[in-house]
């Protein structure tokens, strides 16, 4: 299941600050808003079409989650792999919302390593 054309130019409006996260919390679908297993399915489901849009706005979503440290594990693999460009958003992901002294060796690594849309 692809993300809705509507909720991805919702989620997009409110990360370009066009709405506020009140709005966006009033009137945004549930499932949007906080349903961890519904944003784990966007992001395998963007990761497995090579979509980075989607894999932005999933992102995003993690911020809104109602448990974040869910996706510890899944952003620190992701922090790693190429083929996306979200790199700099997971980090600031795990920074403001999921501390974890386990996240360490993954920016270590992804420090080290040449994204090719950073070049």
């Amino acid at each position: 299941m692809k993300m809705r054309v509507e909720n991805q130019n919702f989620l997009q409006n409110l990360y370009e600050n066009k709405i506020s996260i009140l709005e966006f919390l009033r009137c945004a679908d549930r499932e949007l808003r906080v349903a961890n297993a519904f944003i784990f399915q966007t992001i395998e489901q963007a990761i497995q079409a090579a979509d980075a849009d989607d894999l932005d706005s999933a992102l995003w979503l993690i911020r809104q989650a109602e448990a974040p440290e869910a996706f510890l594990d899944m952003l620190n693999a992701l922090m790693i792999q190429p083929g996306h460009r979200s790199h700099q958003m997971i980090v600031k992901t795990l920074q403001d919302h999921i501390p974890s002294p386990q996240s360490i060796p993954f920016v270590r690594q992804a420090l080290a390593s040449n994204f090719d849309y950073l070049e």
